[in-house]
This record gives C-alpha cells, sequence and structure tokens, in this order.
C-alpha cells in the first residue's frame, strides 16, 4: 500500500535522518512511503505571524498534494494540530471543501499510523536506555495522539520508560511564537519541565515534536546538563531493516 509522507518545513527541528528513519518504519511494515516532489508547507508559521491569505495558500498547495484517498503520515503534531484546528475554518464551504474533509480523515502521526492504523506494536527495536517520553501540547490538546506512543515504546527492547509525571508542568515553552515574543517566560516554562524531567534520571527525552525537542535542546546545552534529546522515529527505527514486522 502506498503512504504519502507529509515531512515539514526544516526550522520544525525534523533532520534528513528523522526521514529517512520515518520512512523505514513504514517499510518495514510493508507499505511504500511516498514524499511529494516538491517542499510543502502547513502554513502555520506564516499563519501565527498573521500572514493568513499566505498560509492558505500553503495549505492549498498541501490539499493539491495529497488528492489520493490514503493515509497521509507525518512526524510532527505540530502541523497535525494546525491542519486539524485551521484548515476546517479555512476551508469551510469554499472550493476545497471536500478536499479538506478528506485530506483531515487521512492524516496521522507515525505512531498512531503504526499503533492504531496498522495494529502494530512491536517493531522489534533495540534501545538499551532510561528515556523519558514528553507528550506535547500539540499532541495532547491539537491532534490527540493519545496513548500510542507509549504502547510503541513499552515495546522497545531493553528502554525504561518514564512519562509525564505531573501533567500541570507540561508545556516546553515553545508554543509557535511564544518563545520569540516572550523568550524570559518561555525559558522559565523549560526550565520547569527539565527540572521535573531530571529528577526521573534519565537518559534521553523523547516525543513526537521535533519543535519541542529543538527548544529543550537549547537549554540542555545552555545548562550543560547530561542529558540528550531525540525524536521517537529514531528509537523506534532502531531495528534491523531485513526484518518484516509481525
Amino acid at each position: 500500500m502506498i503512504i504519502d509522507v507529509f515531512f515539514p518545513c526544516p526550522h520544525d527541528g525534523l533532520s534528513e535522518q528523522n526521514l529517512n528513519n520515518l520512512l523505514k518504519i513504514i517499510r518495514k511494515c510493508g507499505d511504500t512511503p511516498l514524499v511529494p516532489e516538491s517542499f510543502l508547507c502547513c502554513g502555520q508559521s506564516s499563519y501565527i505571524q498573521g500572514f493568513h491569505e499566505l498560509a492558505k495558500s500553503f495549505a492549498i498547495e498541501v490539499l493539491n498534494n495529497f488528492q489520493m484517498n490514503r493515509p497521509v503520515v507525518s512526524a510532527s503534531n505540530s502541523c497535525l494540530g494546525f491542519m486539524q484546528q485551521r484548515y476546517i475554518p479555512m476551508f469551510f464551504n469554499t472550493s476545497y471543501h471536500n478536499e479538506h474533509k478528506q485530506l483531515l480523515s487521512n492524516i496521522m502521526d507515525i505512531t498512531q499510523y503504526l499503533a492504531d492504523y496498522k495494529k502494530i506494536l512491536n517493531l522489534e527495536a533495540v534501545f538499551p536506555h532510561k528515556v523519558y517520553y514528553y507528550a506535547s501540547c500539540s499532541s495532547l490538546r491539537k491532534h490527540e495522539v493519545k496513548d500510542a506512543p507509549i504502547r510503541l515504546l513499552e515495546n522497545v527492547k531493553d528502554l525504561t520508560l518514564v512519562h509525564n509525571s505531573k501533567p500541570v508542568v507540561n508545556c516546553c515553552g515553545n508554543g509557535g511564537g511564544f518563545s520569540f515574543n516572550y523568550p524570559t517566560e518561555s525559558d522559565k516554562l523549560t526550565n520547569a519541565l527539565l527540572d521535573d524531567i531530571l529528577t526521573h534520571e534519565v537518559e534521553y527525552i523523547t516525543s513526537t515534536d521535533a519543535s519541542c525537542l529543538l527548544k529543550m535542546q537549547k537549554m540542555i546545552d545552555a545548562r550543560k546538563l547530561n542529558l540528550k534529546t531525540i525524536h521517537i522515529v529514531d528509537i523506534l527505527s532502531a531495528f534491523d531493516s531485513t526484518k518484516s514486522c509481525n
């Protein structure tokens, strides 16, 4: 089966390695990933800055590239959350009404694709480290991936999992343009989150949102903490690619 892949803007924090690992996971599950030839932006960055018509033009490009009625998988809940929340009022009762409804019914995070769509929880990945799973604001309140990431991480061999112990200390401080407009308040939120995570003595922080990990990694580097961030696709793809999913 062909799986369309949406890979976000570089400033979202995802690397070429993240993309390759995302494709590796989809192939292991027996599907064929298809990445658009042209660069696509969901429009979120422009929308946040107040350029709504420019954001809409980017969104139309997304709709035009994913016209086929098949799964559209991404590794960025920030982008998926924006599509879920903003595309509805943007395209409701317009010439793109049906196209946007079809897209929103097909888009899914890589963890939803695995746990909910393919019903695969064990990729036979191996990651011998203690890991904190950070459920981002977008994954909790916008795109709602729920517990798919946790169910998958629980099946990674030799991985010791810890996740949000204090939901009230949850925001990473990034929040779109928030970190640029209110840097002091943003850093306070990041530090509060990191202080909570440090109590668990983990080696890595993982998430489905690269932008959150990027924000935390900058603060980790500034504080010279013995801690690393890693996108969840890099953990889930730590398997022998010659073997298919069970």
